[in-house]
């Protein structure tokens, strides 16, 4: 069975040390990780273009489907290890969250190159 496949700004500290988050909580490895930016995934997924990719993370799925910013977000907590971890992800995709989650991923998204992610700690 292949692994979903998170595809983020690798040119973004704040999207850099979120994928890092995601590692360390994915402990048997059950997700990959692309930046954008990758010959490799412009080799396997060129339809996910700059114009396509729009600012957001992509969630390439087993089956081919590709989900974007909060969607794949919260679609990617549900992979984690731990009930809390994929409870967190099914709350956000439930109708009436999701249209939250939307409208803070989109001010994050927007603003996620202000975030100094450097010295190792994000400052919102």
């Amino acid at each position: 069975m292949s692994k979903p496949i998170l595809i983020y700004d690798g040119d973004c500290s704040f999207c850099r040390r979120s994928m890092a988050w995601f590692k360390a909580h994915d402990l048997p490895s059950r997700i990959d990780f692309l930046p954008r930016q990758s010959p490799e995934r412009e080799s396997r997924y060129p339809q996910l273009n700059d114009a396509k990719y729009q600012g957001a993370v992509q969630l390439v799925l087993p089956t081919g489907e590709i989900r974007s910013g909060e969607y794949a977000t919260a679609t990617a907590l549900t992979y984690l290890p731990g009930a809390g971890w994929r409870l967190l992800g099914h709350f956000i995709l439930l109708p009436g969250i999701r249209l939250i989650a939307q409208m803070v991923y989109k001010i994050i998204a927007k603003n996620r190159h202000r975030f100094n992610c450097d010295d190792g700690s994000c400052q919102l």
